[in-house]
């Protein structure tokens, strides 16, 4: 009798072992800025796989690659078996989005802006599609938080400085940022000025143009400066000696899904921009 008692112990287990896995959460995530979303609400152990774009936190680098979210496959997507796969708005193509619900897998698109309110939004939306809606709340909670604290630092300084942000590849690709793009939001979320912006997007970098834009700093991002070599190479391009910022060295750099990703970790780079663009904000502030 007692074996008898056991055996239907361990069969019930085994059962309901069986059916918490068969509702487990299997993730698949695309976007940098997604997936560190999803750490930052403590479900790493959801994701099945994440895109190339992907780098942090550096648990995610370990993870199946489904590609570059652009250019995603609908069978490298589906060969993971994910129930549910988070996307930026930039992922795609369409076809591909589609063939994946076809498969009877959600697929949830997130909102894509660059100021706070959409990177609340992202936080929140994630957090309930993985039913980790408490934790989304604090961690939003805690972003709107530390941004208000930023704000009221840079209120206390004056001037504001004129920068230009420029993404290089090499010397065969730089470009230079004008309105509406997560650089051009987060100079301003930091208190500087877009030194460009006669238009939207990006556009090919020119002598001619940067030494019009006369920026007081120029802002790149860490691969990008090191894509050409180092300061004494980016002085080296037409036009960028001659700008305020060229004379006075004046080149800051930056960790590119820290800088322009708007997720959980946008009030950080803002402080820490802000203090780059600021010299007169004391360390700490």
């Amino acid at each position: 009798m007692r074996r008898v008692i056991i055996l239907l112990i361990l069969c019930c287990g085994l059962f309901a072992q069986g059916h918490a896995d068969e509702h487990a959460q299997r993730v698949v995530s695309v976007g940098g800025d997604v997936t560190e979303i999803v750490y930052a609400l403590a479900a790493g152990s959801l994701l099945v796989g994440v895109d190339t774009s992907s780098q942090y936190p550096e648990a995610a680098t370990s993870l199946p690659k489904v590609g570059y979210q652009r250019r995603l496959s609908a069978e490298g997507v589906l060969s993971l078996n994910p129930t549910l796969v988070l996307v930026s708005a930039d992922a795609g193509p369409p076809a591909a989005l589609e063939q994946i619900r076809q498969a009877d897998v959600r697929v949830v698109v997130l909102p894509d802006s660059y100021s706070v309110d959409v990177a609340l939004k992202k936080i929140r939306a994630i957090a309930n599609a993985i039913e980790k809606t408490e934790k989304g709340e604090a961690l939003a909670q805690k972003l709107s938080d530390d941004m208000q604290q930023t704000r009221q630092l840079l209120a206390k300084v004056s001037p504001r400085p004129r920068v230009l942000f420029i993404y290089a590849r090499g010397q065969g690709t730089m470009l230079v940022s004008g309105k509406n793009t997560s650089a051009d939001a987060v100079i301003n979320l930091s208190g500087g000025v877009n030194a460009v912006t006669e238009y939207d997007g990006y556009k090919p970098l020119t002598s001619e143009a940067v030494v019009a834009a006369a920026p007081d700093v120029i802002l790149m991002l860490d691969s990008g400066l090191e894509s050409l070599g180092d300061v004494d190479d980016l002085l080296k391009v037409p036009g960028v000696a001659l700008t305020p910022a060229g004379q006075e060295r004046r080149i800051v750099t930056m960790n590119g899904l820290y800088l322009l990703g708007f997720g959980p970790r946008l009030a950080d780079a803002v402080r820490d921009l802000s203090h780059l663009l600021h010299p007169q904000l004391k360390d700490g502030s």
